[in-house]
Formats: structure tokens, sequence, C-alpha cells
């Protein structure tokens, strides 16, 4: 059980309360008040570019397709009739979108990440707090569990729910967790999880597409 002495929170109560408390409380908790908080660490460097990893493969495919599309469609020899034409362009070009979007949104969408306000932040742990007032680091702590809190990181200094993780990469805590991916350089939960199924399917669909289309087009026609 962590050790959660001390009142960390600024008092809420009208005038009345706050006459009869102790004049002791009321020093600490303006202190605790006025502790800052550490930043918190950027992510790491391969981060980005995994990220980068995972974009190249996803938009090379989209290029590819997109572009073998448009050369089946209006090439003067292809043998494709006008409703498969359309049919080409609407089948690619609904890969390609689910692949684009998906790809947007576990890059620069919020995947669950546990920010920092005053319910996530508050109560400060007393160790916490002691250190943070001494101006020292809070190296070595170890997290604080609460059961109906859940668990204080030490790392992003916020209150998280069980079901979120500490990601060692992005260095941020992210609710509904599930891994981080290696080859896209982010955080795959709940909000994203969708997304993360979707983007490679979709890459690679619209190049089977483009290539049923193609040997389509260059069939004979059948007489």
């Amino acid at each position: 059980m962590a050790d959660l002495d001390g009142p960390y929170d600024v008092p809420t109560g009208d005038g009345d309360d706050a006459a009869a408390a102790d004049s002791t409380d009321q020093e600490a908790a303006t202190t605790d008040a006025d502790l800052r908080l550490p930043p918190l660490p950027p992510p790491l460097k391969t981060r980005n570019l995994e990220f980068c990893c995972g974009a190249t493969t996803i938009l090379t495919c989209v290029v590819i397709a997109a572009g073998v599309a448009v050369a089946v469609i209006f090439a003067p020899s292809s043998n494709l009739s006008p409703t498969a034409k359309i049919a080409c362009a609407v089948l690619v070009g609904f890969e390609c979108l689910v692949a684009i979007v998906s790809l947007l949104v576990i890059g620069f969408g919020d995947p669950g990440i546990v920010k920092r306000t005053p319910a996530s932040t508050n109560p400060i742990p007393k160790d916490v707090a002691e250190r943070l007032r001494a101006g020292e680091g809070l190296e070595g702590l170890q997290n604080f569990v609460d059961e109906s809190r859940g668990v204080y990181c030490v790392k992003c200094c916020v209150w998280r729910p069980k079901n979120a993780v500490h990601c060692t990469t992005c260095r941020r805590c992210c609710r509904d967790h599930d891994h981080h991916c290696g080859f896209y350089g982010r955080c795959i939960a709940k909000k994203n999880l969708t997304c993360f199924f979707a983007v490679g399917p979709a890459g690679w669909a619209a190049i089977v597409t483009c290539i049923v289309f193609a040997a389509l087009a260059l069939a004979p026609p059948i007489r």
C-alpha cells in the first residue's frame, strides 16, 4: 500500500473549515501546493525512426497502388469495361484511404496517454513530496499502489488506472495498453487498436486489387 500520509491537495473547504484547520497542516498544504513536478522525459529518439519505417512502407504501397490503378484505368490499351474501371477506382481508392487515415491516427493520434491534470497528479505520495521539497530527483523510488486511485507512476508523476502501463520507449503512461509497436513507433491501445489492425491489410489489399485489375486489363477480350 502506498504511503499517502499528509494533505497534498489545496484545501477546498469554506472559510469556517479553513479557520478550524491546524496551522501546521495549513503550512504543509501551502508548501505542497507550490511543489513543481519534474518535467516529463522526452520519448526515445528511436520512436520516430520506427514510425518513419512503418510510414514509408505503407505510403509506398499506397503510391504503387494508386499509380497502377491510374495506368489500368486510363491506358488506351486497357481491355477493362467502363464498369470494371469504376470498380477499380472505388476499391483502390477506398483501400488507400483506409491505410492513410489509419496511419495518421496511429502516428499523430492519442492512444490514451494519462496526462497531467490536478485530478491525476494529486494527492502526491509523501515520499515523492519530500524529495520534491528537498529538490531531489525521484530516481530509485518504486511506484505507489492504492486500491482506489490505482498506481502512482514516479516517472510521469501521475495516478494511472490499473489497466494502464508505462511505455519505456514513449516514456508515458497509456490507458488500455496493448503493446508498443516497433514498426510504427507508437503505443497501441484501445483507442487506435482498430487502425493498427486495418493499416497494413488495407495497404497490401490495394496492391493486390491493382494486380487483379491489371491482369484483367491485359487479358485478351472474350469473344
